[in-house]
């Protein structure tokens, strides 16, 4: 399986050929069958051609009509899909199959609205699986809920507690809210599992950082930007944390690092800068302070509103 499509398929298809005839007995039947042979075969071209003739001679087929929507999943043709999914939810709409489908096509459009609102609908039927849950937080992110977001993860988190991608969404949201205790658990709690896990290790790192804990930062930013070195913001965290720290030469190492990366923000300049000051390297500060000064000055020329000279239109 190459891809969510393909995943979303063979949910479906598993279902839907359970309840497919064993023996052809009609015409009908013998194009259905070919059509479930078409998808087990992963021919979504075919299949989808055979279930549209289906529909043509029988529009309320809704094992054909099925069977061409998960030929358009296979297809990446979501919103086609949906289409044919939203027909079979007018007829069925508690079917909780139907309605992740429905759920699973919208996020591929990047319809969070709709994704939120169906996806709503299947949980409020009970038995949801952390898959859903965790799908629902995503669109409520997607769409800047972040509390509502949080609320679903907690979920997911409770079904499956021992996700790390669900824990570590669970405690960025958290980030994101300034729930810095709450972020500081999820994130404690995805290393416990796995030590060196370098987005927690990053995260948890930055919150020491920002609540002026650079001593108990450091570690877990060395494992970040051990595993992400080319990231502008490792880089730059542990610089900070180093120069709090008073291991200046190591600091500059690090944010000399960070302004390569990233030479457009004035404040990796004006940290490198400080460092630089400390480890009594004057001159090089001093540049190092004038880029950031240019690089503000442009910012702020940047965002400047334009003013309209005054004269004849």
């Amino acid at each position: 399986m190459k891809s969510l499509f393909a995943k979303i398929y063979f949910i479906f298809f598993v279902a839907v050929l359970a309840t497919a005839p064993i023996c052809s007995q009609t015409d009908s039947d013998e194009r259905m069958q070919k059509g479930f042979q078409f998808l087990q075969s992963e021919d979504f071209q075919s299949a989808g051609a055979v279930f549209s003739a289906v529909l043509r001679a029988e529009p309320d087929n809704d094992k054909a009509r099925l069977g061409l929507a998960i030929a358009l999943v296979g297809l990446e043709k979501p919103a086609e899909a949906s289409r044919e999914i939203a027909k079979l939810l007018a007829r069925s709409p508690k079917d909780l199959k139907l309605l992740e489908m429905a759920a699973q096509t919208f996020w591929q459009q990047k319809r969070f609205a709709e994704t939120e609102k169906v996806l709503k609908r299947r949980l409020d039927l009970g038995n949801a699986s952390a898959e859903w849950w965790a799908l629902y937080g995503d669109a409520l992110d997607a769409q800047k809920k972040t509390v509502e977001a949080a609320a679903a993860y907690e979920k997911a988190v409770k079904a499956n507690p021992d996700s790390i991608n669900y824990r570590y969404a669970l405690g960025s949201l958290y980030w994101k809210q300034i729930r810095y205790v709450e972020a500081t658990r999820e994130f404690t709690e995805i290393l416990k599992r796995e030590p060196n896990e370098p987005r927690a290790s990053f995260n948890l790192g930055d919150i020491y950082l920002a609540n002026g804990d650079a001593a108990k930062a450091v570690p877990f930013l060395e494992i970040a930007v051990k595993n992400f070195p080319d990231e502008f913001d490792t880089r730059f965290a542990l610089g900070r944390a180093y120069l709090l720290t008073n291991k200046y030469q190591t600091a500059v190492e690090q944010l000399e690092s960070a302004v390569k990366l990233r030479p457009e923000i004035a404040e990796g300049f004006y940290q490198l800068g400080l460092a630089l000051q400390k480890n009594g390297r004057r001159e090089e500060a001093k540049t190092a302070f004038k880029k950031a000064q240019e690089l503000q000055k442009a910012q702020r020329d940047s965002e400047a509103p334009t003013t309209v000279p005054k004269g004849k239109p």
